[in-house]
């Protein structure tokens, strides 16, 4: 027990304090090692876009990058990719075989780094938080991720260090094994880089579409949340893949194909919007009431139609508001982001059509009188398109950044 909490106070005083550079500690922990060359392996054809390599950067110290998954990551000299690695597994590591060795010796470590792509269905089903003893919260580019310590288990003996990231597409699951203190485990780890925008230090990467909010925000749990206080919302965001689908009975949001189609190749994309939610509303379960009157923008930006609404909330609500969103339809799939107004542009749009005095619960006696009056003050203040309404339309539409 005393040495599993001296580990334990180790790995947190490590991850706390150390703030060298990998050139500074990786080299200097294993300069008794052969620098390796430029290390190229070739992986099946769909994985890393064939561009994975190890490449000295400087002093011998090395580095690994993913174009296709976009991060990178750096090793001290002398490592190499293992044998073992595959399409969705890769692991280096700076001495011979791992095959009956009893434990690793100074300077020596290895690193495994597990990757759940959506597009290879090897997806789990477990949060970042549970894969770490001792989590910690970090932020990486935007995205929340956990640092502490691994699980036991391992070849080759030694603790390992963990690094647990949560993006839109992939899972990044980093275990970097040495031992203890685990100075070169804990360094590769703070190395680790996911590429970001270059614009701002505020935007989200939401399946390839850039959004920037203008404050620090971070992706968690299909919403925008304050990266300094996760329990505070600013937006909710939804992907719909599987275009064509029907709403599940979670109510999904939905989009027929064919007006998915007519809306991206019209020259007024809000005016397809409005004349298919006037036939087929059923066809597009969305989280404004599109067959209501709308405020609309778009915006044409390459192969993606970008589309800011304002118009009635969420259809999943009991009683109607007012809500902003943004559509990016691209050609297989539509990125929303939702309830994306400012809380105090909010307050002043409510104020416009909520009788406050009513206190109407959902359902009750009257409720459904309050309910219409609220649809007709809401479609009224559109119509009229109302100065604060038009407001929160400009402010959606300087969201969205960059889209792949």
């Amino acid at each position: 027990m005393k040495n599993y909490l001296l580990s334990i106070l180790t790995v947190l005083f490590v991850f706390s304090a150390c703030t060298s550079s990998v050139e500074e500690v990786l080299v200097s922990e294993v300069d008794d090692l052969p620098v390796v060359n430029t290390v190229r392996v070739q992986e099946e054809p769909d994985y890393y876009d064939n561009d994975v390599e190890l490449v000295i950067i400087s002093n011998g110290v090395q580095r690994y990058r993913s174009e296709k998954y976009g991060f990178e990551i750096d090793l001290p000299s002398g490592s190499f990719i293992d044998a073992s690695t595959r399409n969705d597994y890769v692991r280096m590591q700076n001495y011979e075989s791992h095959e009956q060795r009893r434990g690793l010796g100074k300077g020596e470590y290895y690193l495994e780094i597990h990757i759940f792509d959506e597009g290879m269905e090897n997806d789990w089903n477990v949060s970042c938080e549970e894969q770490v003893l001792n989590p910690v919260l970090v932020d990486v580019a935007g995205f929340q991720g956990y640092r502490g310590l691994g699980q036991d288990g391992g070849d080759a003996g030694g603790q390992r260090y963990v690094l647990c990231v949560d993006t839109d597409d992939v899972d990044y699951y980093i275990l970097a094994t040495e031992r203890a203190p685990g100075v070169i485990a804990n360094v590769i780890l703070d190395s680790f880089k996911i590429e970001k925008h270059a614009g701002s230090d505020d935007f989200v990467d939401l399946w390839g579409v850039q959004m920037d909010f203008g404050m620090p925000v971070v992706h968690h749990n299909s919403a925008i949340k304050s990266k300094a206080d996760l329990t505070e919302t600013f937006a909710y965001t939804y992907r719909i893949e599987e275009l064509g689908a029907l709403p599940d009975e979670l109510g999904a949001y939905a989009m027929n194909k064919q007006i998915h189609n007519e809306i991206v190749s019209s020259a007024s994309p809000c005016e397809a919007l409005r004349a298919n939610a006037d036939v087929v509303m059923n066809d597009l379960y969305l989280p404004i009431y599109v067959n209501k009157p709308f405020l609309c923008s778009s915006e044409l930006r390459g192969d993606a139609v970008i589309m800011s609404l304002v118009g009635r909330g969420d259809q999943y609500e009991s009683l109607p508001y007012v809500s902003g969103a943004v559509f990016v339809l691209r050609q297989d799939d539509v990125v929303i982001v939702s309830n994306i107004i400012p809380e105090d542009q909010q307050d002043v749009i409510n104020a416009k059509y909520i009788d406050f005095t009513a206190n109407a619960a959902f359902p009750s006696e009257g409720w459904m009188e309050i309910h219409d009056k609220m649809v007709l003050d809401i479609a009224a203040l559109v119509n009229a398109k109302d100065a604060d309404l038009l407001a929160a339309l400009a402010y959606i539409e300087k969201i969205v950044g960059s889209v792949k």
